[in-house]
């Protein structure tokens, strides 16, 4: 089923990197950072996230023409 998945990169003892994959095939994710590895979320819905964050309509637009868009998340304040 082709359908847009996102992926966040999550590295050992599941801390996650600051980059999240948008693909439409698995088969196009780039290559993780060392130790880290591509974390399907499952909950994810294109749809309802775009509703919410209507700056993402590039990056899904990118994935769709690419097969794949990363974008990379500033750090969370603590």
């Amino acid at each position: 089923m082709n359908r847009l998945r996102r992926f966040n990169e999550t590295m050992p003892y599941g801390v996650k990197s600051s980059r999240v994959a948008y693909v439409i095939d698995v088969a196009a994710l780039p290559e993780s950072l060392t130790d880290a590895r591509w974390i399907e979320d499952r909950n994810f819905s294109a749809a309802e996230t775009v509703l919410g964050d209507p700056g993402l309509k590039p990056v899904y637009l990118m994935a769709l023409e690419k097969g794949c868009a990363v974008v990379t998340t500033p750090p969370a304040k603590a």
